[in-house]
């Protein structure tokens, strides 16, 4: 295992904006993906609070990141850091996993990233018609998973926090697949913004009728990784040192509810998941199907959707790895969860 480590960092970790993933590697219509599959990926400063490993999850080999988070006077030390989409649009999902680590504490609450736009409104500052952001949450002891977004009718100056409709409680030591849609307002004024959580493909939180921005200019164009608990004082903190796992961060253009099957294809069979064709292909490709896919690194039989869904394997049914396919498509078959958004699968 490598590890890197850099100097001490502040309490308030905040660090650069980077510049998007390139394009043509992205053939799938992707605005972000990370994976993981190298030790330092570029997009990443690796720091004290943020290191890259090999993890083994049911014998299955593959690396992820390991988020610690440090006690602090508000909380934890905030991990911080903004990421240019590659184009801005006007709905998106943002699609991870998570697992918690078997000591992790929740205590009164923390953030756990989300999308934003313009000058990314955050950290109760004042309502800003060039800015927004939408971030997931978990609040309280039990860890409950809420929507935290600063919009341009909040009536909190911190943000407003948007509760489940059904009860929810995560487990520590078990992957969860995290689908986060954002749809903005369609004009200045125009309360038709909406936000929706998915936990395993189950919606948990919607919420409508939000005024997101103040300027048809300021759409969705950054991926916010932002964790930390707090807060702002020492009752929002842990009492030792904590860890979270993250793997496989990608925004999707649209609405792209990948759920459990995401989670299969990408942790367990170590693949990128293409939710239109219910393929996996194989992680080294960097993307999944598009007109491109033929040239990504593996070619078409391992990157190319009409040939992944036609070659035999089966990620559920035999449990084969990477290029492999779903039994069938909940797309095509009109699943609740899934619209027409979305690149082409060649």
């Amino acid at each position: 295992m490598r590890n890197s480590q850099l100097a001490a960092v502040a309490v308030f970790l905040i660090l650069p904006l980077l510049a998007p993933v390139g394009i043509a590697q992205l053939s799938d219509g992707a605005l972000f993906r990370e994976t993981f599959k190298e030790y330092n990926p570029p997009w990443l400063t690796i720091d004290s609070h943020r290191k890259v490993l090999v993890y083994t999850t049911n014998g299955i080999d593959g690396r992820i990141l390991q988020v610690t988070y440090i006690p602090s006077s508000q909380g934890s030390e905030r991990v911080l850091q903004d990421y240019s989409l590659t184009q801005a649009v006007t709905s998106a999902t943002l699609s991870f996993d998570v697992k918690l680590h078997s000591q992790f504490e929740f205590v009164r609450g923390g953030k756990m990233h989300g999308l934003s736009g313009g000058t990314a409104t955050a950290g109760c500052q004042p309502i800003n018609p060039n800015g927004w952001s939408v971030r997931m949450m978990w609040m309280g002891a039990e860890g409950t998973p809420v929507l935290y977004i600063y919009h341009q009718d909040r009536a909190s100056a911190c943000g407003d926090v948007f509760y489940p409709s059904a009860s929810f409680e995560f487990q520590k030591g078990h992957w969860y697949r995290i689908d986060l849609y954002v749809k903005m307002n369609s004009g200045v004024g125009s309360a038709d913004g909406r936000a929706m959580l998915y936990i395993d493909g189950d919606p948990l939180v919607d919420v409508r009728h939000l005024n997101l921005t103040g300027n048809n200019q300021v759409k969705i164009d950054k991926f916010a990784f932002h964790t930390f608990h707090g807060g702002d004082d020492p009752s929002w903190s842990p009492s030792k040192n904590t860890y979270i796992y993250f793997d496989n961060f990608t925004v999707m253009p649209g609405k792209f509810v990948t759920g459990e099957r995401g989670t299969t294809c990408e942790i367990f069979r170590e693949g990128i998941y293409n939710l239109y064709t219910a393929s996996c292909c194989a992680k080294s490709c960097g993307a999944c199907g598009g007109a491109a896919c033929g040239n990504l690194p593996g070619g078409a039989d391992q990157c190319c959707t009409s040939r992944v869904s036609t070659n035999g394997r089966y990620c559920d049914l035999n449990g084969d790895d990477a290029p492999c396919s779903f039994l069938f498509s909940e797309y095509y078959n009109g699943g609740s969860l899934l619209q027409s958004e979305g690149p082409g699968t060649e």
